[in-house]
């Protein structure tokens, strides 16, 4: 999960309701905030499960030979055992790419949309922040 991100120039844009509720924590997001997030989220998951994610390209753009954006719909299903926090979670996002220093393309900049009230990846990132 981590080489999906920059080294050192990840940015990440909540979605306004969740950059609201959780401004402290997304006010310093880098891809170490990324990587502590996934890992809180994937240690409350049940023996049995696996989080499941479904992505839809809406549109992708090649900038230049060094940068491209993709435009996705998004649906993530993480069955956790933390109470009061849904396990479903959707909207939109746009993915940022550039290559780097060994022509792999990462993720540099990622923008979340809420399609859904409170339901965002932004949201399952505040949550598992902590």
């Amino acid at each position: 999960y981590e080489k999906l991100f920059a080294d050192s120039t990840l940015v990440f844009v909540p979605t306004q309701s969740a950059g609201a509720r959780y401004g402290a924590v997304f006010s310093s997001w880098n891809k170490t905030s990324e990587s502590e997030y996934f890992r809180n989220a994937m240690s409350v998951l049940g023996t049995a499960s696996a989080p499941q994610i479904s992505l839809t390209t809406i549109s992708s753009v090649l900038y230049q030979s060094d940068s491209a954006l993709f435009t996705i719909d998004y649906s993530v299903f993480v069955p956790h055992t933390r109470a009061n926090v849904t396990t479903q979670f959707s909207g939109r996002s746009e993915f940022y790419f550039s290559p780097n220093k060994n022509s792999i393309w990462t993720i540099y900049r990622w923008l979340d949309f809420e399609t859904k009230k409170d339901s965002s990846w932004s949201e399952l990132k505040g949550q598992f922040a902590k």
